[in-house]
């Protein structure tokens, strides 16, 4: 019975160890894809930004905005990714860290700058379409 209880707690903990890395995986993966998509985000607005002529001044806001708030995503996601690993150490060591509230406002500020960013892509595309 000892034997069947023992084995019962070793599968619940491998069970818990891999729910934990795929969790820590897909959230890694998506901090890995905004980093991406900012990135040509930035570079195909600068190309253009730089090949399109006469722009109202309403566009360049709209294109200094985007670019603006996509810098503002890689550079929320690189000080995520920097955060991370001293934040995973200091729960395996049981130690107090604060740094868990300032990474979900890091990861809330990425996802909502990044939203608002494609929108005002959106935007740049339909109004230069016209």
């Amino acid at each position: 019975m000892d034997n069947n209880n023992e084995s019962n707690k070793e599968k619940e903990n491998s069970y818990y160890q891999q729910i934990v890395q795929g969790w820590i995986n897909t959230r890694m993966e998506k901090d890995k894809s905004l980093l991406t998509l900012s990135a040509g985000g930035i570079g195909l607005l600068i190309t253009l930004l730089t090949t399109t002529k006469n722009l109202d001044i309403g566009i360049k806001y709209l294109y200094f905005s985007a670019i603006f708030l996509f810098i503002i995503v890689l550079i929320s996601t690189i000080t995520i990714f920097s955060l991370n690993s001293k934040y995973l150490e200091n729960i395996i060591n049981e130690k107090n860290d604060n740094n868990g509230t300032f990474l979900k406002f890091l990861d809330i500020l990425s996802i909502t700058c990044f939203i608002i960013a494609i929108l005002i892509s959106f935007i740049i595309a339909i109004v230069s379409t016209f």
